[in-house]
């Protein structure tokens, strides 16, 4: 009752201090623990390149547009949500895919918490630098 009436979900608040909670090399394996079984972490990992897998390429991330790898197909929602990805944007997302951006098919079954994924965070945006 409550979506049909434009109620929408409400995504986790972002920490303050998120990129200062995170440590890039926990961040790193993290990604690779999480991540690499659906996407390419790094683009020079022998383990991870190749043709995209079930996800887009998470390498060059930060500052990256949304839903814009062309060789990838998005789902709706995804390209909607638009913009560009930062690590306040990213946070909610990769914590609680289905819940930020509703009608994504980034799976969110695996258990994720908030240091872990500060710590990703801090991976990716340091990645991009």
């Amino acid at each position: 009752m409550l979506l049909s009436a434009g109620a929408g979900p409400i995504p986790p608040e972002v920490p303050a201090n998120l990129l200062k909670m995170g440590d890039v090399s926990k961040g790193r394996d993290l990604a690779y623990e999480n991540c690499a079984a659906c996407h390419r972490i790094e683009a020079s990992d022998p383990k991870t390149t190749g043709d995209i897998l079930q996800g887009p390429p998470l390498f060059g991330l930060m500052g990256r547009p949304v839903a814009s790898i062309p060789e990838y197909e998005y789902s709706k929602s995804l390209v909607e949500y638009g913009g560009e990805w930062t690590p306040e944007r990213f946070y909610p997302f990769a914590l609680y895919p289905t819940l930020t951006v509703p009608g994504t098919r980034m799976n969110s079954s695996e258990p994720r918490t908030p240091e872990m994924i500060a710590h990703i965070s801090a991976y990716f945006f340091s990645a991009a630098q």
